[in-house]
């Protein structure tokens, strides 16, 4: 089975070289998406499937197939030596597809975990009061995740690259007590980001209060700036979240030239600000492997004298964002061309290997691919589709479906845990934000999420379960009038 596959891969490869198969993965993959499309244009309910099959055409197709027209030559490898890789990327496509098509037609789902939009709009009529308590704790969290970003204090994370790595343990040794607090608590506070910008838009939208607006408009700058200096897929991720929000909670029609007008401007700031993030991310993490205390303002004027300095390092970093942005597509090409495989291991160990921390790089399963597949340390982009390929080769295209249900699951179970009326809705957004920001973005560790909410986010909600039920008696603002809405108005 596996020879005649390969066999097959190998014929069709001979039609690389007459440039066709580029073009045909391309157009296979704008077929997959034919249905999600006229569910969004139509605003008919978009499942979790439909993020994943737009996830995957954007970093296994259309990301690589710019980059290839653009003349890339990294691109252009990937295309050559991906026969294989790609024919499991479209069975995986296929299947994922098909899953969609079921929980679309099946009634039984149309109100479930899976029906992502029904939940947002659902979350969206709930928005109804903000409590003054809530304006404190969401201030206070704010405050420190701004406080966060700008002096370094939240270096901590999973990060890829051997500099990114040892960048970030330079800067956990180096940090006072005093930060190392402020580290602990902007993680915990990272929780509130997404429901805070939901209830400032709303607030902004529907509030009668001037102080409260005035509240609302400093709350989302600053959560901008929070944003902006995190990785640039929270940010960008951010952005299309709250446009597929406003999208489908907005009574106001949008016109297909305002949705286009959108994605253009999306676009341009990423093809403008990505190099120059990149710029600054290489800058920060240099200035932490040689200095144990530097700050946001040396980093950025650092940064600029590079830029604005150096042509070849303008072109590095267009370069560099190039081959960061085709990274998933390159590991999934690097592991189905291998001949290793885990035959499981890889998926106990998400499940099993849990542990709130590593002795070593060794016990990270990104970097134990790396070492097996390319070189350790390399910066070996993982996704379900990998993780399946390196477990169980063709097979693992099926498996990888596993991953998406197994991560549902952990959603599910959490959100039943954390549904009650006073803090329900925050609980709510961060987990629609979630399955969100995790399906939208291909590179996506179930390891990495399972140890983030067992450790991270499970001791946290206990923590803020107690501070919003403090809450639940404390002054309420009204964000919708009751004539406006059909259902009963409730309480936080």
């Amino acid at each position: 089975m596996q020879k005649n596959i390969l066999l097959f891969s190998l014929k069709i490869s001979l039609l690389y070289d007459k440039g066709i198969m580029e073009y045909f993965y391309f157009i296979f993959s704008l077929f997959t998406l034919k249905e999600s499309f006229i569910k969004f244009i139509q605003r008919k309910d978009l499942y979790v499937f439909d993020i994943i099959l737009v996830s995957n055409f954007l970093y296994f197709y259309l990301i690589p197939f710019y980059f290839f027209l653009s003349g890339s030559a990294y691109a252009a490898h990937i295309w050559k030596q991906g026969t294989y890789a790609y024919l499991l990327c479209s069975i995986y496509q296929i299947l994922v597809l098909v899953c969609d098509i079921i929980v679309t037609r099946v009634s039984r789902f149309r109100k479930s975990i899976f029906n992502f939009t029904y939940l947002l709009k659902r979350l969206d009529s709930k928005l109804t009061f903000i409590s003054k308590g809530y304006i404190i704790i969401f201030s206070i969290s704010l405050f420190f995740m701004l406080y966060s970003a700008l002096t370094y204090a939240n270096q901590e994370g999973k990060l890829l690259s051997n500099a990114d790595a040892y960048a970030t343990a330079q800067a956990t040794i180096n940090l006072s007590t005093f930060d190392r607090f402020f580290k602990k608590i902007s993680a915990f506070a990272s929780i509130f980001s997404i429901p805070t910008i939901l209830y400032s838009l709303r607030i902004i939208r529907t509030a009668n209060k001037k102080w409260l607006k005035k509240w609302a408009f400093l709350v989302l700058t600053s959560s901008f700036i929070v944003i902006l200096l995190g990785p640039r897929t929270i940010l960008i991720n951010t952005i299309l979240f709250l446009f597929i929000y406003y999208y489908y909670t907005s009574k106001r029609k949008m016109s297909m030239k305002k949705i286009f007008a959108f994605i253009l401007i999306l676009g341009l700031f990423i093809s403008v600000f990505f190099p120059l993030y990149q710029g600054y991310r290489i800058t920060r993490n240099n200035a932490l492997l040689n200095e144990s205390n530097i700050s946001f303002s040396q980093v950025v004027q650092a940064a600029y004298e590079k830029l604005s300095t150096s042509d070849e390092t303008s072109e590095f970093l267009i370069e560099n964002t190039i081959q960061r942005s085709l990274n998933t597509i390159a590991a999934v090409e690097y592991v189905a061309n291998s001949d290793v495989r885990f035959y499981g291991e890889i998926f106990l160990r998400c499940i099993l290997h849990i542990n709130p921390g590593y002795v070593s790089l060794d016990d990270n399963i990104e970097f134990t691919l790396s070492k097996v597949y390319y070189e350790f340390g390399a910066d070996i982009a993982d996704s379900f589709l990998m993780y399946g390929i390196a477990d169980f080769g063709f097979a693992g295209t099926v498996f990888a479906i596993v991953y998406i249900f197994l991560y549902m699951l952990v959603i599910y179970v959490f959100r039943s845990l954390f549904k009650k009326k006073y803090f329900g809705q925050v609980f709510e957004s961060y987990f629609l934000s979630n399955i969100f920001m995790i399906f939208i973005f291909t590179e996506t560790s179930i390891f990495y999420f399972i140890l983030n909410y067992i450790y991270t986010f499970g001791i946290s909600a206990v923590i803020i379960s107690f501070l919003l039920y403090l809450c639940r008696n404390t002054k309420k603002y009204i964000l919708i009038n009751d004539t406006q809405n059909n259902t009963s108005v409730l309480a936080l």
